[in-house]
């Protein structure tokens, strides 16, 4: 390198003030350190942050709206390299440019521990504190870990901090009625649920733990289901929720949420559910305050925070006992054929009006809370498993609002999703008829619920190996389960340890049965008359577990059929 060009390369450092960092002949761990002074030094106020063991930053999308995106280590390289100069030192003094080294940003963006801020969500009104203290400051708020950036020109009334009864009924007057009073609720448990998804993103971060799935649901098409999802969000975002659908299976359920929480959504939205809703992905998210999953298309894992309200609609869904106990509901009835061809409403184009008057309706929610807050934020007395801190925030705010109706409608959702559990009651019924408390291999147990048909939902009506596989994966996840009376077991494998076998075993006075059971065979207490197929009274001699008795040769070439009554032949 000439004199000239030397000179001309301090000139352009001096002019600049960026860092020099040395690349060669130095360790890994002092060139990181440099790198990350650097950067911190030119980080205030923050434009990096850090989100589940991720480097993010903030962008704008289409229409201006401020968006978290991910950082590559491409964008992390550009970013690095504009805020110091990488030089190389040669043997005689000289100074080289360099480009930042790959694996300084690699063991950047990897370790564990970064010192970027973290940040949880982007925020377009403002929130409450984890201490309850109503947060309006711009930008970054430390106390938050969320960053406000409301749309420009966005104003709010002031929230007086020891709201008046006036204010707190015109604030409930402004949800219940002007916003949401043409939607018909069902119950009193219904309307209070939907006021619920609009309070739920402005006092999140005092709720501890995850919150549950709004569900918001009816008989008919056109009830208003999506205009309610919809409507409810405007307050803390403006607009509509992130929608998503469901996942054809678990690999593409959970590639779908760890997509759409790491946008760090103030809402997720699945939209018009038509399938059974029945997810261990999303059961999981449902109920975990961090998400862990790998970044699609890199090795790196995220460790995503779960602070979005969940939201789901359709009509007339099916839900999972796992999904329904994790689920709130909203249930919309207009109680005629054609829902969508009511007029009268209060507002005719009532998305318009939310968003004009979107600031009076931040206020009325907030309004609602502050007077939680200065009521000495009692707890809610109703509970709800997995969710204590949300029922008793949640329900103590609307309890000071005076707005009753929530959790009462628990168990019809409950009581909906058990038809699954009354399926698996009648085939336990079945099965202790035909084997008693005997071991038996899941196959047998297939050969009768096909011949029953019962389960049919869990095996397809497919008497193939695939069917035979969904209902063995069925029957190993209700082991250890009680239903109707009975509690199904994992038995012994056989004597060559191959055959997975499983038991049922009676628990007394659930079936509301005093005492012993009677048996058609009254000689006999320890199994019952089984009505059994040649291949299975074989197969359980064979194995040498089933109970002497009177021969059971089926009539009329039906290995299925009913066993004789007492008198008849063949006892």
């Amino acid at each position: 390198m000439d004199d000239l060009t030397k000179a001309n390369l301090a000139i352009e450092r001096e002019g600049k003030g960026r860092p020099e960092i040395v690349v060669n002949n130095r360790h890994l761990r002092d060139i990181v350190r440099d790198t990350w002074e650097s950067l911190i030094a030119a980080n205030n106020p923050p434009t990096l942050y850090q989100r589940g063991r991720l480097v993010v930053d903030v962008v704008a999308d289409d229409h201006g709206r401020p968006l978290m995106r991910t950082v590559s280590r491409a964008a992390m390289k550009a970013k690095v390299d504009r805020l110091a100069d990488f030089i190389r030192v040669t043997e005689k003094g000289g100074v080289l440019p360099a480009r930042p080294p790959a694996d300084v940003i690699a063991s950047m963006m990897e370790q564990e521990e970064m010192p970027l801020p973290r940040v949880l969500s982007i925020i377009e009104t403002p929130v409450f504190a984890a201490d309850g203290r109503l947060t309006t400051e711009l930008g970054y708020q430390p106390s938050t870990r969320c960053i406000l950036a409301p749309p420009a020109g966005f104003t709010i009334r002031r929230v007086e901090p020891n709201p008046t009864p006036a204010e707190v009924n015109e604030a409930r007057s402004l949800l219940l009625v002007e916003m949401t009073g043409d939607f018909p609720f069902l119950e009193s448990a219904d309307r209070a649920h939907a006021l619920v998804v609009v309070l739920l993103p402005l006092v999140r971060l005092m709720v501890e733990g995850p919150t549950p799935i709004h569900l918001i649901e009816s008989p008919t098409p056109g009830t208003g289901k999506g205009l309610l999802a919809e409507v409810v969000a405007v307050p803390a975002m403006g607009r509509g929720p992130s929608i998503m659908t469901e996942g054809k299976d678990e690999d593409e359920w959970r590639k779908r949420l760890t997509a759409k929480l790491m946008t760090g959504p103030a809402y997720i939205l699945i939209d018009n559910v038509r399938s059974r809703l029945d997810s261990a992905a999303l059961s999981a998210a449902l109920t975990a305050d961090t998400w862990e999953d790998r970044v699609l298309g890199k090795s790196q894992m995220a460790a995503l925070p779960v602070t979005c309200v969940w939201l789901a609609t359709g009509n007339n869904p099916s839900l999972s006992l796992e999904v329904a106990r994790r689920t709130i509901s909203s249930r919309l009835d207009a109680g005629i054929e054609r829902p969508w061809a009511r007029e009268g409403f209060r507002h005719p184009s009532l998305r318009r009006w939310a968003k004009e008057n979107r600031g009076d309706l931040v206020w009325a929610a907030l309004t609602l809370i502050q007077a939680w807050v200065m009521a000495g934020m009692p707890r809610g007395e109703k509970t709800l498993g997995s969710y204590e801190s949300y029922a008793e925030v949640m329900g103590g705010i609307l309890e000071v609002a005076d707005i009753p109706g929530f959790l009462e409608n628990q168990d019809r959702v409950v009581r909906e999703a058990e038809v699954e559990i009354g399926g698996w009651t009648e085939a336990c019924q079945a099965w202790w008829t035909e084997f008693h408390d005997q071991p038996v291999g899941a196959d047998l147990i297939f050969g009768l619920v096909v011949h029953k048909r019962l389960l049919v939902e869990t095996w397809g009506g497919r008497n193939d190996h695939s069917g035979r596989t969904r209902f063995g994966i069925a029957l190993a996840k209700m082991r250890d389960r009680v239903v109707g009376g009975f509690k199904i077991l994992e038995a012994p494998a056989d004597t060559h340890g191959k055959v997975r076998r499983y038991m049922l075993t009676e628990l007394r006075g659930l079936r509301g049965v005093a005492g012993a059971l009677t048996y058609p065979n009254s000689q006999s207490t320890q199994a019952p008359l089984a009505r059994v197929s040649p291949e299975i009274l074989n197969n359980q001699k064979q194995a040498g577990s089933y109970p002497p008795q009177g021969p059971a040769t089926p009539r009329n070439n039906d290995p299925w059929d009913e066993a004789f009554e007492p008198g008849e032949e063949g006892r």
